[in-house]
C-alpha cells in the first residue's frame, strides 16, 4: 500500500508534509511512484 502521509504547521505558518514510505522502498522517489497518473 501507498505512504503514510501527515501534515504540520511550523510557528512561521508554514505547512509541512511527512512521509513514512512502506517497507523496502527504496530512499527518495523514483519513477515507480508516479506510474498511477
Amino acid at each position: 500500500d501507498g505512504p503514510q502521509i501527515s501534515w504540520l504547521t511550523d510557528p512561521d505558518g508554514y505547512r509541512i508534509e511527512l512521509v513514512q514510505w512502506p517497507p523496502g522502498h527504496p530512499y527518495g522517489l523514483t519513477a515507480a511512484d508516479f506510474q498511477h497518473e
